[in-house]
């Protein structure tokens, strides 16, 4: 494996502490992270929260990465909910919302 001439930063676990400014609850950015992306102040980022907080650039690319998978995830959600239902109450129902559901009105 090569190397560059610099210092590995990337991964970096931190401990942080929020803190209250008016009514906003405020969390810093670890250093190596707003460097190795050089972010600057007034920049854009991409914030998800799904039992735990990622953090991306905004960038067209992440932009549609993040979109895809918060579709995904409620497309899982909803099928789920759906075919618990169907099992319920023994209707043999096609999840309309889900894409990716295979069940069909023929289905056992």
């Amino acid at each position: 494996m090569e190397f560059k001439n610099e210092l590995i930063k990337m991964p970096v676990i931190e401990e942080r502490r929020v803190t209250l400014s008016g009514s906003s609850l405020i969390m810093t950015l670890p250093k190596e992270w707003i460097e190795e992306h050089k972010i600057k102040a007034g920049d854009k980022i991409l914030v998800k929260a799904n039992g735990h907080i990622e953090v991306r650039v905004r960038t067209e690319e992440n932009l549609r990465l993040m979109n895809e998978e918060v579709t995904a995830i409620r497309n899982l959600s909803t099928n789920h909910i759906t075919r618990s239902d169907d099992d319920r109450t023994g209707k043999k129902r096609q999840a309309l919302l889900s894409p990716t559901n295979t069940k069909t009105s023929d289905s056992k």
